[in-house]
């Protein structure tokens, strides 16, 4: 091998690294956070998506109780509704736990 072909093999890598970085990162962490709500099994039986309406407005107890009148005919939706249920209800509680610390009255 000589100098200019390493050259040229080490100037691809870094270019391939550079590339990669940061949409290598976002394709991890978004290929992860769309694995929660992935539907690979066919349901039992159809749910309408009306279904998340109840996390959206009820937070942590309308996601609870969409996914237990879900969770036998459709696992992934229902499981789909208490991760909303639960990303909806968030922000409020750290709002409050912030509340709390700081000794707002």
């Amino acid at each position: 091998m000589s100098i200019s072909e390493s050259r040229t093999e080490s100037g691809a890598d870094a270019a391939s690294f550079a590339r990669s970085g940061i949409a290598g990162f976002a394709k991890a962490v978004g290929g992860s956070l769309c694995a929660l709500f992935r539907q690979d099994h066919k349901a039992r039986r159809y749910r309408s998506r009306w279904w998340f309406l109840l996390p959206i407005m009820g937070n942590l107890v309308g996601g609870i109780v969409s996914y237990c009148a879900i969770r036998h005919d459709d696992p992934d939706k229902a499981k789909s509704c208490l991760l909303l249920g639960l990303l909806m209800f968030s922000p409020i509680a750290l709002l409050v736990i912030a509340g709390v610390i700081s000794g707002a009255d």
